[in-house]
């Protein structure tokens, strides 16, 4: 489950409370689904359905002119980044090393530096750029490559895995590709064997047994709609 700061104040906000209510949840659905990086997909037929509204995509960068970036296939909120980071993302730490990857990825780091924080906020230093999105193994440079969901679907084939190549490229595309205990994910192979295993607990027994249950049905349905095309209703 992903866990995230959240400001109380926004109730006494000027600008949130002059937001009628449809315009408020729709900017609490962002703050809630967008990744860790602050990035969030288009997909207006998932959000309305989850918010009750009838949003297009005009009047969505009318009222949140300013406090979104559109990216084309996606949307960054920039103040997201300096509300969960105060301290800047000069830190080790895998979450925080995760971010700078997803951002670097949409090149968006230069929009915080500037925008937010001093380099040695982002960068302990400059010669550091060229790391970004590395993560030191034995004697080795790991860098993580995000899949397409065609790498996925065709891998899955390959070691014939009955784990569902859609749900789990969703899953963790949707997240940033950040494990549900904060670590990045660093082999997306391996992940999927881990899936696998999981599986095949839970159907001998061994494991939490609730594939099925009323809460996976809804999950299953919202991800099957979130996987349909992400223009108007």
């Amino acid at each position: 489950m992903s866990r995230r700061f959240t400001d109380t104040d926004k109730w006494k906000d000027e600008w949130f409370l002059s937001l009628d209510n449809d315009s408020r949840i729709i900017w609490l659905y962002i703050l809630d689904q967008c990744t860790y990086g602050g990035i969030l997909k288009k997909n207006f037929k998932l959000m309305n359905f989850c918010c009750d509204t009838k949003f297009s995509e005009d009047r969505f960068l009318e009222i949140f002119k300013g406090r979104v970036e559109d990216l084309g296939s996606c949307y960054f909120i920039p103040k997201f980044i300096k509300y969960q980071y105060p301290k800047g993302l000069g830190s080790n730490k895998p979450i925080i090393l995760a971010v700078k990857r997803e951002l670097e990825s949409y090149n968006l780091l230069g929009m915080i530096n500037e925008s937010f924080f001093n380099d040695n906020l982002i960068m302990k230093d400059k010669d550091k750029v060229k790391d970004k999105g590395k993560v030191k193994g034995k004697g080795k440079d790991k860098v993580f490559k995000r899949p397409t969901i065609e790498d996925v679907r065709a891998y899955c084939l390959e070691i014939k895995t009955k784990v569902d190549p859609d749900l789990f490229f969703n899953n963790y595309e949707s997240q940033g590709w950040i494990k549900a205990n904060g670590m990045p994910v660093l082999n997306w192979k391996s992940t999927i064997r881990t899936w696998e295993k999981r599986d095949e607990r839970n159907k001998n027994g061994s494991g939490d047994n609730r594939t099925y249950s009323e809460k996976s049905a809804r999950k299953e349905a919202l991800d099957k709609l979130g996987s349909e095309s992400t223009t108007n209703p």
